[in-house]
């Protein structure tokens, strides 16, 4: 049951051909980068389909670009 103390919050799903085009990582990058804790984890919306939240995504992309 949602609790009426935080608003609902909006997520666009995104797959993963959609990471890696903002990203521009390879999957292989995207999964190693996520095992090592330092990409956004997906997660599953259905038995066999995964996706990210895509501004988890678009944050990681900024934080590396501060950072650089």
């Amino acid at each position: 049951m949602l609790s009426n103390n935080n608003p609902p919050t909006f997520i666009r799903a995104i797959k993963l051909p959609k990471v890696m085009e903002h990203s521009t990582f390879a999957k292989s990058t995207i999964y190693k980068l996520i095992k090592e804790g330092k990409f956004p984890k997906p997660f599953h919306i259905s038995a066999r389909r995964t996706v990210w939240d895509e501004q988890e995504v678009m944050d990681y992309i900024a934080a590396c670009k501060e950072a650089s």
